[in-house]
């Protein structure tokens, strides 16, 4: 019996320097780039952000190497993004683990908070991450989302993302199967 199924779409964008970014208007954003423990203790003990279900995962992510981009909203932290420059960083998301791709990014997950939904903050902060220097011959980007999540795919390719790709994932019991062979990642 299977538990949970699900498709998803696989997005890629080349990264190709510096891409301008604006959010909805709202003047005291600000986009924080995380990449180190005591970084990230230090935003945790000045930001709201326990309504994240991640959050208790996030120093272990940069400890791993993972790069976080949160975007705040006076002391609220509004949206997160997780970004795994090298495949062993991701430790939330599977699914860059079981991609084989060498110079590239993956992004995931994200997740913004119910009360800044709606305001351009998923496509801005997607700009401003595939605009920074990452290193080590970085040149592409990935994302996935469910294919039925309409407002995620909205972001996405509102960031300037497209779709190379389908791919399922399958829950039995405790263990999850994902079909990567169908995904076009050299589109």
């Amino acid at each position: 019996m299977i538990y949970n199924a699900a498709k998803y779409g696989l997005f890629r964008k080349d990264l190709s320097g510096r891409e301008d970014a604006e959010p909805a208007d709202e003047s005291e954003l600000r986009v924080e780039v995380v990449r180190d423990v005591t970084a990230f203790e230090k935003l945790v003990g000045q930001s709201n952000i326990s309504w994240c279900p991640f959050a208790s995962k996030m120093s272990y992510g940069v400890k791993k190497g993972a790069v976080l981009f949160l975007i705040v909203s006076g002391s609220d932290v509004a949206h997160v993004s997780w970004v795994s420059p090298e495949k062993e960083a991701s430790v939330v998301d599977p699914v860059c683990r079981k991609l084989d791709i060498e110079d590239a990014v993956y992004i995931g997950p994200c997740l913004t908070h119910p009360s800044h939904r709606g305001k351009g903050y998923y496509p801005f902060v997607l700009r401003r991450i595939c605009g920074h220097n990452f290193g080590n011959g970085k040149t592409k980007a990935y994302i996935c989302t469910k294919v039925s999540n309409t407002a995620s795919v909205s972001g996405i390719e509102k960031a300037g993302f497209r779709k190379v790709g389908e791919f399922s994932y399958r829950r039995f019991m405790r263990w999850g199967f994902y079909d990567i062979p169908s995904v076009g990642v050299g589109v």
